[in-house]
């Protein structure tokens, strides 16, 4: 089996620095052209579904990416695939949240995978829910599948922890860039890297 992960384009928001966990903002035009830029990338392999969040800003990237397929594609969006939720702090820049909760950013650097965001979760539970949600979601059974999964930089962090380190404890090991693309062949039997946050989709734009 082999999984494509995909972070969605940029957003208003990311650009801004901005903490958007649960918030459910759009693609911004940078992040829409981003998005055709991987879909090209991915026209010559053939996908047989995609798996999103449900968020927009990862439906639309996947949406897009499916468009330049040459089938229509069954298309699951997940709650449980949604990126950290970041509780009161949601729409905050980290200068902000040093700004008005300056305990609260002492924690977030201290207590490492122990800090709970305020009303929201901890890398501990996020970490089980997006595992839990893709181990769901793939079939065992069909080693000839190709999925596209298409989430955030955190539920990708989850999922590459999960199946290269085993455990949480690599989940800041991976750089996951907007729209980049990685690759894991041979899930879930003994899952390896093939490419790991690819962006060379995006030399055209920076010609």
């Amino acid at each position: 089996m082999k999984i494509i992960l995909v972070r969605h384009g940029e957003t208003e928001d990311n650009a801004n620095q901005k903490m958007s966990g649960w918030t459910d903002t759009e693609l911004s035009l940078s992040g829409i052209r981003q998005a055709h830029m991987i879909a090209q990338r991915l026209k010559h392999i053939d996908i047989d579904r995609v798996l999103s969040s449900d968020l927009k800003r990862a439906v639309k990237t996947a949406e897009i990416i499916a468009q330049h397929q040459s089938e229509d594609l069954i298309h699951e969006k997940l709650i449980g695939l949604r990126e950290m939720n970041f509780g009161n702090l949601e729409q905050l820049s980290m200068k902000e949240i040093e700004t008005i909760y300056p305990m609260e950013y002492d924690k977030l650097y201290n207590d490492g995978t122990e800090y709970t965001f305020p009303d929201g979760e901890n890398l501990l539970s996020f970490h089980t829910r997006v595992v839990d949600t893709v181990e769901a979601h793939i079939n065992r059974n069909d080693q000839n599948e190709t999925i596209l999964l298409v989430a955030h930089s955190g539920a990708i962090r989850c999922i590459l922890s999960h199946w290269i380190i085993g455990n949480v404890d690599g989940h800041w090991r991976f750089a996951v860039d907007h729209c980049s693309l990685t690759m894991l062949e041979n899930v879930p039997e003994y899952p390896f890297i093939q490419t790991l946050n690819d962006t060379c989709h995006f030399d055209k734009l920076e010609d």
